[in-house]
């Protein structure tokens, strides 16, 4: 998925925002059910964001100066656990998780089970916007960076349709066409 550093600012957008509204509405328009809308077009719009922070991450780890790279287990753990609890949570608005439902008369423990899980994945999720945006900053710095350096990236990356508008240029200025590290 590293055409996803390549891709202009708008073309990202549309890609996140437009495609997953054009497929809602076709099915929609199909008759299929709204649950089952919901559970097809939520998740393409989650899937391809958590992709395009796994792919940018990972690359701009790889291009950050050896003295500056950090183990990213922690990254893929917050990221892969915030996407698992964002595909559950939506499997639960739709009701489609037996004993665990958040419609219609929710039980204590689907209360308790939401509210842990929302907590975790929001702070994961958190901790990969910063790491992200520490990241493109220590490579424009070629320097450590500290959260006042790299606060505006990670607001960006936080309100995402708007931020991608500044932020995906400047990835596209730290990845030449055909400069990918393996």
């Amino acid at each position: 998925m590293k055409i996803l550093l390549y891709l202009k600012h708008w073309q990202l957008f549309a890609l996140l925002l437009f495609i997953p509204m054009i497929i809602k509405a076709g099915l929609s328009v199909a008759g299929i059910p709204q649950p089952i809308v919901a559970a097809v077009s939520a998740p393409l719009l989650v899937l391809t964001f958590g992709i395009w922070l796994f792919t940018i991450g990972t690359q701009l780890h790889r291009k950050l100066p050896e003295p500056l790279r950090e183990s990213l287990t922690l990254f893929y753990i917050s990221l892969f656990l915030s996407l698992a609890y964002i595909a559950l949570f939506l499997l639960m608005a739709a009701g489609l998780v037996p004993g665990l439902t958040l419609i219609n008369d929710p039980s204590p423990l689907s209360i308790f089970v939401f509210l842990v899980l929302h907590l975790s994945a929001m702070a994961g999720m958190l901790y990969c916007f910063a790491q992200i945006a520490k990241f493109i900053r220590a490579i424009e710095l070629q320097r450590p960076v500290v959260f006042r350096d790299y606060a505006s990236e990670f607001i960006m990356i936080w309100f995402f349709p708007i931020g991608i508008w500044l932020l995906q240029p400047r990835i596209n200025k730290l990845f030449p066409e055909g400069q990918l590290y393996r």
